[in-house]
């Protein structure tokens, strides 16, 4: 004789679908995630090279006002503007309160 237990069946069916939707839950999560994580990557990357070009332009700034800077230079540029070295020079004083 068979004996048919159908809520045996349904308590079966029912972890099966538990554990099918707990498998998508967590596949979307770990697809979520991961576009995250690709994103973060992509975006430092771009910062990583944006910086570079900070730093060459940095160089290149500082490059140009070591030039104009310089001791000779200036010289140069006092002489063609009729300046003349103060071998004294006397400095204004304010009084202070």
């Amino acid at each position: 004789m068979t004996v048919f237990t159908p809520n045996k069946k349904d308590n079966f069916n029912i972890y099966i679908g538990a554990l099918v939707l707990a498998l998508i839950l967590v596949s979307g999560l770990w697809l979520y995630t991961y576009n995250l994580k690709v994103t973060v990557l992509h975006n430092i990357s771009g910062v990583e090279l944006e910086l570079q070009r900070t730093r060459v332009v940095n160089a290149e700034m500082k490059n140009n006002l070591y030039s104009l800077l310089n001791p000779a230079e200036i010289s140069i540029m006092a002489e063609a503007r009729g300046l003349v070295k103060d071998s004294n020079p006397e400095f204004i004083q304010v009084a202070q309160r």
